[in-house]
C-alpha cells in the first residue's frame, strides 16, 4: 500500500512539473528566472569624412539609439602617394559617430577619404523577435551573391 501512494505521489510531482514546463519553459530552464531575449539590428557602408555613421533599425522600425551601438570603421578610399604623405587617418571621436578619414601631406594639406563601416545594435525584449520572409539564401539573392 505505502508503495502505491509514494507511486502515485511521485506521479503527480512528475504531472505538476510538466505542467509548469508546458506554461512557463523559460522560468524553469532558466533556474527560476526569467529569459530575456536579446534583438539585433546591423547595418553596413560607407562614409566619407566629416559624415556620421547612421543608426540601424530594429525590426519594429524603431531606430536604435546610440547608447545601444558599437561600429568598426576601415578605410575604404585613402590619397596613398607616399613621397608626399605625412599620415593617414581613420577614426571616430569618443561618444561621437563622425567619421574622420582623411591623408595629411608634407605640405600639411588634407586630402579627404572614405571608410567601410559597420554598427551593430542590442537590445533586451521580453519576447523573440518574429522576422518574417527572412533567411540567408533571400538576404544574399538580395545582393547578388
Amino acid at each position: 500500500m505505502s508503495k502505491r501512494v509514494a507511486l502515485s505521489v511521485g506521479c503527480v510531482v512528475v504531472v505538476l512539473a510538466l505542467c509548469v514546463l508546458a506554461t512557463r519553459p523559460d522560468s524553469l530552464l532558466a533556474g527560476g528566472r526569467d529569459l530575456k531575449y536579446v534583438e539585433t539590428a546591423v547595418l553596413a557602408g560607407t562614409v566619407w569624412d566629416g559624415q556620421e555613421i547612421p543608426l540601424p533599425t530594429y525590426v519594429d522600425g524603431t531606430v536604435a539609439s546610440p547608447a545601444d551601438c558599437q561600429w568598426t570603421l576601415a578605410p575604404n578610399y585613402l590619397y596613398t602617394d607616399y613621397k608626399v604623405m605625412l599620415q593617414a587617418r581613420c577614426y571616430t571621436d569618443p561618444g561621437s559617430r563622425v567619421a574622420h578619414i582623411f591623408t595629411e601631406m608634407t605640405d600639411h594639406a588634407v586630402v579627404p577619404g572614405g571608410a567601410n563601416y559597420m554598427i551593430v545594435a542590442t537590445r533586451v525584449v521580453d519576447e523573440p523577435v518574429q522576422v518574417e520572409g527572412s533567411s540567408w539564401g533571400l538576404i544574399k539573392s538580395r545582393f547578388g551573391r
